[in-house]
């Protein structure tokens, strides 16, 4: 064998080891971003100073309240029916009670108060019906309103 190349590190070799090394922290993070998406679910609830944040992706309401429950006073009870719906919501630093009304949004809810007026007790009953803006709604065709106007302007015997 040729003694110069025992000598001289193989280049090549030093390079190929070098770019596998460099895309590795790529390649990691997009697996983790992976298994992030593919999880059932997440939910993270912090309450500091009577302020609620919450980040939940596909939990069932139940995990969210009970979450709350625990770092704050306030008590929840559900519905049996309720228990396994999933929610996916982000609230970040709002007031316990503006969190919470906005939690249960698409909700039947009574909240209950104690002698200090801070919130003690939140009863969910039900699911609410959807509510859309009257804004939403799409205008009348001009068809429909000049047949509207016929019908109204006709001569009454």
């Amino acid at each position: 064998m040729n003694p110069s190349l025992q000598k001289q590190p193989p280049r090549l070799l030093l390079l190929l080891i070098l770019v596998c090394l460099g895309s590795l922290p790529a390649l990691w993070m997009e697996a983790q971003a992976r298994a992030e998406d593919n999880r059932a679910g997440y939910s993270r609830v912090d309450i500091k100073d009577g302020r609620i944040s919450v980040s939940a992706k596909d939990v069932p309401l139940e995990l969210v309240c009970k979450d709350i429950e625990e770092k704050s006073n306030v008590r929840f009870r559900i519905q049996d029916a309720l228990l396994s719906d999933k929610l996916t919501i982000e609230l970040k630093d709002l007031p316990l009670l503006k969190g919470v009304k906005r939690l249960l949004v698409h909700m039947n809810y009574m909240l209950y108060f104690d002698h200090r007026n801070r919130l003690s007790e939140v009863f969910i009953l039900g699911q609410g019906e959807p509510y859309t803006p009257p804004v939403l709604k799409k205008p009348p065709s001009r068809r429909e309103i000049l047949r509207s106007r016929r019908l109204f302007n006709r001569a009454r015997p």
